[in-house]
């Protein structure tokens, strides 16, 4: 009973977060008005009087009076039509049917979710799994087993630290159902540690899943890697570029290259007829048009011309449904070539990479693995990080309680948070020995990190001995804001005596995107990267207003929430809030917001409503960095 109390708080939850999304798309999104105009078993074209937004392999649906049906994958577009092989081909939808069309990705994830849920009171997952996140749990103490002989980093760069070396040799000690936990903030080398115990594992003939909830820290984790020995899955525009050549579908096209050209000539064939059917049926309809627009033809002319349209566009269409009935054969050809060298290719590769959505589905969905890396996982859901540990015999969670915790947008309770977070749920449950730090931190200036380290960590990140030497450079001396701007000034604190104003929900502060402004064009004068500056700030309406009035693409103008797993070597975080400070001060946001930052992190904010009305937390910073004598006024 108490787990199923449980799961229904948590079906509730995720239905909640579901309705939001749809009430979004419904609401928010503007919806492409499409007809059907042909349908040949699971092939549909759509047509509509402009282009379509969307990209081949962009899972698309449509809106059905209050609610929202996802239709299926779009495999061409050409122009104003799209080709869609649909998700459930026994859907009805004749011909003519018109269909408010949008994109539908982002509703994936909650149906697999929900389903997992059903799964679990059908006692169709595997129990001790389950038991670790909803009942109390008591492991073995780990028994450390292997010794790793080679201390250097998998690129044979540096030394690994003593943490790092901990970690990897606990993650090689582990035996099947058992399960580690690696704390890594910022900077302390947890990708290192990933890549180096993944290697260790593929040689000694284990199979290695390593996932996250996103595909930047999936990129993250594997760049680098030896490409011959590592695969990727997942959509191309979605992957970084220098993790392209890891991606299953390259590789497919480097394996059966000939095979593939030649269907896809075929394919391009029809689709060149397909092209010329439907002008021809636009250019009936413009005929048709054209007809009823003529006041002075004959009443007898005008029907027989119709006539002739008709009859024509009849015949068209059944060129067009003949083409279709190809095209569909030659797609299924193409589908059982690439599905039957996929799976080889899968089955060849130790180390496989995907978000944790896109492990529960084709061409993954059946594949099983020796041991699941999680990263980020203090930001994964139970639900979702199951789903990766579902794939294995032994897992390993790596995170940071203190960063960003998952984001759920109908939950505001960051206690509920906490306990929906699949990192700090085993947290809070695991003894001693089966959770590890990894404490040297090696990629910002010392004060930034000691800041951090001092508020959230009770002081346990090491800064490395390099990282008193990192500070700013620029290709020409500074000429404006000169102390601000200052190398040997890491971290400082700009006064601005502005308002918060309120849009919508969010708020923006307008004396604060003039400041940013300003110290933009100070920086930009120096000559300096802009693509290594970040900007960043709590609030929705600001980043936008930020955007608009610098408008630099080189620089990246973002939330806070958006930013975690990205770094710059210059942050400006413009704080906004002048009177609620609530939603600023949430220390997971500010510690990410403090260790985005490289080499120079420069707060704006109105100190004395700071003073007067915030909590501890920004005082704190203040503090900090008041004693390094870091406050100015512009």
């Amino acid at each position: 009973m108490y787990l199923n109390d449980q799961l229904d708080k948590l079906k509730q939850i995720l239905e909640n977060e579901k309705n939001k999304v749809i009430e979004e798309i419904l609401n928010k999104r503007e919806a492409i008005r499409a007809k059907v105009l042909t349908r040949v078993g699971s092939i549909l074209d759509l047509e509509a009087p402009k282009s379509f937004p969307f990209v081949e392999g962009d899972t698309i649906g449509y809106r059905e009076k209050n609610s929202f049906i996802i239709l299926g994958i779009v495999l061409y577009k050409e122009d104003n039509i799209l080709t869609v092989h649909l998700i459930d081909p026994s859907v009805y939808l004749k011909e003519g049917k018109v269909l408010d069309i949008l994109e539908a990705e982002d509703l994936y994830s909650y149906e697999i979710q929900l389903d997992l849920i059903e799964r679990i009171k059908n006692d169709r997952v595997p129990r001790n799994i389950v038991e670790l996140f909803f009942y109390s749990i008591s492991l073995p103490k780990l028994d450390y087993r292997y010794k790793l002989i080679n201390k250097k980093s998998l690129n044979e760069n540096f030394e690994l630290d003593e943490y790092q070396i901990q970690a990897i040799e606990a993650i090689l000690s582990l035996n099947e159902n058992e399960l580690l936990l690696i704390i890594g903030p910022p900077g302390t080398g947890k990708t290192e540690v990933i890549k180096k115990a993944a290697y260790e594992m593929m040689r000694r003939g284990e199979r290695v899943l390593i996932t996250s909830h996103t595909n930047r820290a999936v990129d993250n984790a594997i760049e680098g890697m030896p490409v011959e020995l590592t695969l990727r899955v997942g959509r191309p525009e979605k992957i970084l570029p220098s993790v392209q050549p890891y991606l299953l579908g390259n590789k497919i096209k480097t394996e059966i290259k000939q095979k593939l050209d030649k269907i896809n000539e075929e394919i391009n064939k029809i689709k060149s007829k397909k092209k010329d059917l439907l002008n021809s049926l636009n250019k009936l309809h413009e005929m048709w048009k054209s007809l009823e627009d003529q006041k002075t033809l004959p009443y007898e002319m005008k029907i027989e011309n119709k006539r002739k349209i008709k009859q024509q566009r009849e015949i068209t269409k059944r060129k067009l449904k003949d083409i279709n009935k190809k095209l569909n054969d030659l797609l299924k050809e193409k589908i059982t070539l690439l599905h039957k060298t996929q799976n080889e290719i899968i089955n060849q590769n130790k180390i496989v990479a995907s978000t944790l959505i896109k492990t529960s589905l084709k061409p993954l969905e059946n594949q099983k693995f020796d041991v699941a890396i999680i990263d980020e996982s203090s930001q994964c859901s139970i639900l979702l990080a199951m789903l990766g540990m579902m794939k294995a015999k032994k897992w390993v969670l790596i995170g940071d309680h203190k960063q960003l915790l998952p984001i759920f947008r109908t939950l505001k309770d960051e206690k509920e948070q906490e306990k929906l977070s699949a990192f700090v749920n085993l947290l809070n449950k695991l003894n001693e020995d089966r959770i590890l730090w990894l404490k040297r931190h090696y990629r910002s200036n010392e004060e930034i990190i000691k800041l951090s380290s001092n508020l959230f960590y009770e002081n346990k990140i090491e800064p490395a001995d390099i990282c008193k030497f990192y500070k700013i450079t620029y290709p020409k001396e500074p000429k404006r804001l000169i102390e601000i701007l200052d190398p040997n000034k890491p971290i400082l604190f700009v006064n601005c005596k502005g308002v918060q104003e309120r849009e919508g929900k969010s708020l923006y502060n307008k004396a604060e995107i003039e400041y940013c402004k300003r110290i933009v064009e100070a920086i930009k004068e120096t000559g300096f990267p802009l693509n290594k500056l970040g900007i960043i700030t709590p609030y929705r309406a600001q980043s936008k207003h930020l955007r608009t009035e610098i408008n630099e693409r080189d620089i990246e103008i973002d939330t806070v929430d958006a930013f975690q797993g990205r770094e710059k070597d210059i942050i400006i975080f413009s704080i906004t809030a002048t009177d609620d400070f609530k939603f600023v001060t949430n220390s997971h946001r500010i510690n990410v917001a403090i260790t985005r930052a490289k080499l120079k992190l420069i707060f704006i904010g109105n100190l004395e409503a700071i003073n007067a009305r915030s909590d501890e937390i920004l005082k704190k910073i203040i503090r900090y960095v008041s004693d390094k004598n870091g406050i100015y006024n512009l």
